[in-house]
């Protein structure tokens, strides 16, 4: 329960990020696949049907958002990240942790070697998720 709650509030840190950063949502749209971008779309133009609009983030998973905040320098330097390679790196593990979390009687650890890369993964969630919180006002605006 502990990592689902981490993962969610990182999440919910990316969705901010990615709203701050681009205050136009084409911006990070056009940065998505065909067919995650159609899918965003389709769900704004559906709630924006039924009288309902808070944006196009609503919609993205983790994956998603993840793949948002690593293809932008932007993002990457204001989270003090020399590169979006650099937190790429980092954040490319996160959204198989998530589908393991969400499923709670997949185990975690199978063996040795697993509790080495949870460690890994568990540990870059903390530092992006520390990092996130701690922009300095403006610093994407």
């Amino acid at each position: 329960m502990l990592l689902y709650g981490l993962l969610a509030r990182l999440e919910v840190q990316f969705a901010h990020l990615v709203q701050t950063a681009f205050p136009d949502p084409w911006g990070w749209i056009e940065r998505l696949t065909p067919d995650s971008r159609a899918a965003v779309i389709g769900y704004w133009e559906i709630a924006k049907r039924g009288g309902v609009d808070i944006g196009p983030t609503a919609s993205l998973m983790l994956s998603q958002l993840v793949n948002i905040v690593s293809s932008s320098d932007r993002i990457a330097r204001a989270m003090g990240f020399r590169t979006k390679r650099e937190i790429k790196n980092l954040l490319k593990a996160l959204p198989d942790l998530r589908n393991h979390v969400a499923h709670p009687v997949r185990p975690l650890v199978l063996g040795e070697s697993d509790v080495a890369a949870l460690a890994t993964v568990v540990s870059a969630l903390g530092l992006v998720g520390r990092r996130a919180v701690e922009l300095p006002g403006g610093a994407l605006e």
